[in-house]
């Protein structure tokens, strides 16, 4: 997390020295994760296809990495993809001419078929060499920002080349993948646009470097300033995402915090209400808290499980006064969906309720139905609705009801 820097004592400190801690902190804030996938000590051949073989003039290749295998080895998304690596058993004596690597998001987990979907270019180069063993790395121009959910394809193809021999092998994975790598090739044209033919089991070990993209609010000094809703009713819902967040080092409520996001509210009444809706798969965590940031926590909610509502209401507040919500998903494997939604809402105590309702349909046809649902705010305790046919004249079933939603016939 980002640090605070508090010196004590002479504050006469050169100008620069200053700029290059705070450089120094920001560049430690994002410091990349490196991760190995794949082992062993099988290598792809002298004639068959890997990023780094010259017997054919132009090839096209893909290949998968999974989520599953990319969670195992310490990675969880949403992340930038910045970087990948091959680890080149047997130097390549020719070049590769318009090498060319892209990124997409897939849910094929290896390459049988041609996998079709939206690649994004990430490197390319007029000459590549292979000269040598060892780790090849490819710094991407263009990261690929990996969505944490789907798969990875790579995609890369070059051509065409001025000469070829049967050299540039890679270590793949052993045991074997089935169907690890995609390819089509040519002698004669680039083969980039074409569609993959074949496949072997020779799935290319690699480095992937990833970088961690959190929010603007992953800390409570970024904290996001919501609206206040002067009434019962929520009108201006904030959507979230703990997409990317880490942990603030605040403790005290229950759950795994290592995605944690902030918000903030000035109040403007001595009681309101804070409303956090998970997504299908977010199991939300709330902590109002107090103070200056990070604050103290006033009181943590975690009733429901995915998808449910959380709600806080917070009485004794100080009208004026910043209060911050802290908000995450329970467990420590990041969610499949990350978003929710916030709102801070104002109960009208003592305020005479204000009727409104809402029909699902507006048109029917004799024997059909309509459903009202009540909306109306400041707390309505009882209910009275009497319901009548216009034109031409006729009945309701029922014709009155004391119940807060009802279906009419």
């Amino acid at each position: 997390m980002k640090r605070k820097l508090k010196f004590n004592g002479l504050m006469k400190l050169i100008p620069i020295l200053i700029m290059f801690i705070g450089m120094y902190t920001s560049l430690q804030s994002q410091t990349p994760t490196i991760i190995t996938l794949g082992s062993g000590t099988n290598q792809s051949g002298a004639y068959n296809p890997s990023p780094a073989n010259v017997f054919w003039e132009s090839r096209r290749l893909q290949f998968v990495y999974t989520k599953s295998e990319i969670n195992a080895a310490g990675v969880s998304g949403p992340q930038l993809l910045k970087a990948i690596a091959f680890n080149v058993s047997q130097a390549a004596d020719k070049t590769h001419l318009n090498y060319e690597i892209r990124i997409g998001h897939t849910t094929a987990t290896d390459a049988s078929l041609n996998i079709t979907t939206t690649l994004t270019p990430v490197y390319s180069a007029s000459s590549v060499n292979f000269n040598s063993t060892g780790w090849k790395t490819f710094t991407f121009t263009t990261p690929f920002q990996w969505n944490g959910i789907d798969n990875i394809v790579v995609d890369i193809c070059w051509g065409v080349n001025s000469d070829y021999s049967a050299s540039g092998q890679v270590y793949v994975y052993t045991p074997e993948v089935t169907n690890g790598i995609g390819y089509i090739n040519s002698i004669s044209q680039s083969m980039c646009s074409e569609a993959i033919t074949s496949s072997m089991n020779l799935k290319p070990q690699a480095k992937l470097t990833f970088e961690s993209t959190a929010p603007s609010n992953d800390d409570c000094s970024g904290a996001i300033t919501l609206t206040v809703n002067n009434s019962a009713n929520c009108t201006n819902p904030t959507t979230g995402d703990v997409a990317g967040a880490t942990n603030s080092g605040v403790t005290g409520c229950p759950g795994t915090p290592n995605d944690d996001v902030w918000y903030k509210f000035v109040a403007t009444a001595t009681e309101h209400t804070i409303t956090v809706v998970g997504s299908s798969d977010f199991d939300a965590v709330v902590d109002l808290r107090s103070g200056s940031c990070p604050g103290t926590s006033i009181t943590c909610v975690d009733a429901t499980l995915e998808g449910g509502s959380e709600v806080i209401n917070a009485t004794g507040l100080t009208i004026g006064n910043t209060y911050y919500v802290r908000v995450y998903h329970y467990y420590s494997t990041p969610p499949e969906t990350t978003t929710f939604t916030i709102c801070i809402t104002t109960p009208q105590t003592g305020a005479a309720p204000v009727a409104d309702f809402t029909a699902d349909v507006t048109t029917i046809t004799a024997g059909g139905s309509v459903t009202f649902t009540d909306l109306s705010s400041n707390n309505p305790t009882s209910w009275n609705w009497q319901f009548a046919v216009g034109a031409p004249s006729g009945t309701c079933t029922p014709a009155t009801s004391t119940l807060q939603n009802r279906t009419v016939v």
